[in-house]
């Protein structure tokens, strides 16, 4: 896999980018709750789950290649 180039505003015809600079709206929020959430399985057929997890633990993530095997035996 070659990873494709940054993208650069120099991509991009200068009426197209105004125009998307035209439809930027800006806006505040107040953070009420803060859940992280986990989703290890992504998905993905149980053999890749279970590659993921070997490749984890084999670089010292111990503990969330614990984790995806958990969700693989549940499924």
């Amino acid at each position: 896999l070659h990873p494709e180039s940054a993208w650069t505003r120099q991509k991009m015809e200068p009426n197209v980018f105004s125009r998307m600079c035209d439809a930027i709206v800006g806006f505040e929020m107040e953070v009420l709750a803060w859940r992280g959430t986990m989703k290890l399985g992504q998905n993905k057929p149980e053999a890749v789950r279970r590659k993921a997890a070997d490749a984890l633990e084999a670089i010292g993530s111990r503990s969330i290649a614990l984790l995806m095997r958990a969700t693989v035996a549940q499924q």
